[in-house]
This record gives C-alpha cells, sequence and structure tokens, in this order.
C-alpha cells in the first residue's frame, strides 16, 4: 500500500511541479499574454488521460506542525527571513485544486495534500522574485494591476470577467489581484534581469532564424513611448478642449526641452506605461489606432509627434527604436528568459529555506 501510495504520490508531483523552463510562478497564475513572438512557449502539462486514481487515499494538507510567524498567523516556509503564510499556501492550493475538478471531499483533500509541495515551491520562487524586486525598486501598484485588470477583461469573451473566473476558481478579489501583481512583477524582474542581454550578431541571429522559423514575423516594428490625457468619445466639447489644450501644453514642456519619459511619469495617465516613462515596448503595424500607428512609424527615433487623437484619448507619440524585423527581439526574449532561468537556479541554491510542511 505504501509502494502504491509513493508511485501515485509521484505522478502527481510529476505532473504538476513547476518545470525549470517554465515562468516560476505557471501553474498558479493566469497565463501571461504578450503580442510580440516567443520561441515555442512552454505549455503546461495536461492531466487529461491520466489514470483515475483514488486521491482519498493521499493524505490532506496537514498544517498542525507549522509555527507561528511574526504577524501572528501560521507559515510554511521562510526564505531568507520573509515569511510565507499558510494563509497563502491554502488560497493557492484551492484554486490549483479546483482545475482538477475533484469530487468527494476525501477526493479534494487528497489532490490539495498532493499539490501542497509543488504550490510551496511555487511560491518560494515568487518570494525570491519578491526579494530581488525590493532590491531593485521595482514596485507594481494597485493602480498598474487595476489596469491590467481591465485589459485582460477587455480581452475576455462579453458577459465574462476575470473577477467571476476567480469566484469560480475559490479566489477572493484579493487573491485575484494577488495574483495579477505577482505576474506582473514577474515580468518586470525577468525583463531587469535581461537588460544585460547582448543583441545578437548577424551570424547569431540567422543560425537563430534558421532554428526558430515561426517567431520571425519579418514585419517592421518600432519602439516607441507615449503621454496619454484621457479623453475618451463622447465627452462634453468643453471638457475635450480643455484636455485638448493640456495636451498642448504638456508638448510645449517637451519641446521646451523636458526629458519625455519624466514628462510620461508626471502627466501620462496610462497607469501601465507611465511609471515605465511612457514605454510601450515594441509593436508592428496594425496593433494600435490608424492614426496613432501613421503618426508613429513616420518618426525617425528620437523624435516626437505632435498632439494626437484616437478614441480613448490625447497622446504625444516618441519613437525610440525601429526595426526591419522582430528577429532580434524575439532572441532578446528567448536570451532574457535562459538569463532569469540561471538567476532563479542560483538564488535557490543560495538562498535559506526553511519549510514547515
Amino acid at each position: 500500500m505504501v509502494t502504491g501510495l509513493n508511485r501515485l504520490l509521484a505522478t502527481v508531483l510529476a505532473l504538476v511541479a513547476v518545470p525549470r523552463d517554465v515562468p516560476a510562478i505557471w501553474p498558479f497564475s493566469t497565463g501571461e499574454r504578450n503580442s510580440s513572438p516567443t520561441v515555442s512557449q512552454k505549455r503546461a502539462p495536461t492531466l487529461k488521460g491520466m489514470p483515475n486514481f483514488d486521491f482519498s487515499q493521499v493524505p490532506g494538507l496537514n498544517l498542525s506542525k507549522c509555527p507561528t510567524g511574526a504577524g501572528g498567523k501560521k507559515i510554511v516556509a521562510r526564505v531568507n527571513g520573509r515569511e510565507i503564510t499558510a494563509e497563502r499556501l491554502v488560497a493557492e492550493v484551492r484554486v490549483a485544486g479546483a482545475r482538477q475538478n475533484a469530487s468527494g471531499a476525501a477526493q479534494k483533500a487528497g489532490w490539495e495534500g498532493a499539490l501542497s509541495q509543488p504550490v510551496l515551491d511555487s511560491l518560494i520562487q515568487r518570494s525570491l522574485i519578491e526579494e530581488y524586486a525590493d532590491q531593485h525598486q521595482i514596485v507594481v501598484s494597485n493602480a498598474m494591476v487595476d489596469a491590467l485588470i481591465r485589459k485582460e477583461n477587455a480581452q475576455l469573451p462579453p458577459g465574462r470577467k476575470l473577477e467571476d473566473d476567480a469566484i469560480h476558481n475559490g479566489q477572493s478579489q484579493d487573491d485575484l489581484r494577488y495574483t495579477i501583481r505577482s505576474r506582473e512583477l514577474l515580468r518586470l524582474v525577468r525583463e531587469h534581469i535581461g537588460t544585460g542581454v547582448q543583441p545578437a550578431t548577424t551570424d547569431t541571429l540567422m543560425k537563430f532564424v534558421q532554428n526558430n522559423p515561426v517567431v520571425t514575423t519579418r514585419s517592421e516594428e518600432i519602439r516607441a513611448s507615449h503621454i496619454l490625457l484621457v479623453a475618451k468619445d463622447g465627452v462634453s466639447t468643453q471638457l475635450l478642449e480643455t484636455i485638448r489644450n493640456k495636451s498642448e501644453a504638456v508638448h510645449a514642456e517637451l519641446e521646451s526641452g523636458l526629458d519625455f519619459a519624466e514628462a510620461a511619469r508626471k502627466y501620462s495617465q496610462d497607469y501601465l506605461t507611465a511609471a515605465r516613462g511612457g514605454d510601450l515596448g515594441y509593436f508592428t503595424r496594425g496593433k494600435m489606432y490608424a492614426n496613432f500607428d501613421a503618426a508613429a512609424f513616420a518618426l525617425q527615433p528620437g523624435n516626437f509627434t505632435r498632439v494626437i487623437k484616437t478614441p480613448i484619448g490625447f497622446h504625444i507619440i516618441k519613437v525610440t527604436d525601429r526595426r526591419p524585423d522582430n528577429a532580434q527581439e524575439a532572441y532578446r526574449q528567448e536570451e532574457a528568459r535562459r538569463a532569469f532561468d540561471q538567476w532563479m537556479a542560483k538564488a535557490l541554491k543560495s538562498a535559506k529555506v526553511e519549510k514547515y510542511l
């Protein structure tokens, strides 16, 4: 019986454990969306076709031996002194367990017990990411989380919202915000770690394209930043003119020498990009509103547009780079992932991790 149970647990752990080459908070957060092509993104292993095990044999999640942390709550681990609470583990385990559609209390408890260790490992990685972010002043503000949720909801089918999905998966709204914040923090930390990636040489890029033909669109793309003052279609003429005049005043400051990134942080109402100096990253034609596209692609790097009106407001756009195709960016993203994976492996090896489960 013990041997069979061990085999069962080994199978479960193999299926749900976080692979080393998959972003660290998979699979316990919503998936990343990225319009830029990437190299053969790894997929989470599916449980379909798995033998119909009786998970009532698996011991449930047992927190009885967990100590009380500095905040008065039970903790399941410390990572370099940072506490991971039992409350957070239980919330994440329930979300992961909800996806398995286990029937019956005993089956559900068994799933949660089997999932607890891989989920805890994922939370340990999150803790290391949070530590890195603190050390490098990388912050995901509440306004950024709000903007990300609005963006995600806009991409969902009509009538469906992330908040509803969270309730279905047993998440509170705070849990949902934690997940969104963690995912964005992962993206920013991975981007920060990857800043040292050097552009590929011509020979390296040719080999990269040959090995990964699907990731290269061969479309012209630019990297741009913008300053947005929101004025959606339908606002009163008086308000529209007020916002236009404010945009023109910002434009005048830029012409007088105000740094564009500083102006974006000060004035832009696009909270997802303002903290990054308005940086929109790289994009190809057709990704933005038509007049936004036309104005941006007409610029050479280092120049900015006049005030441009789109259905969401007034923009001032600055182009910072342009490329004939995005193979170089795909290469950079792949190398940045590799750099992040190497950093995570090193961080895990050197971290002081205390588990109490």
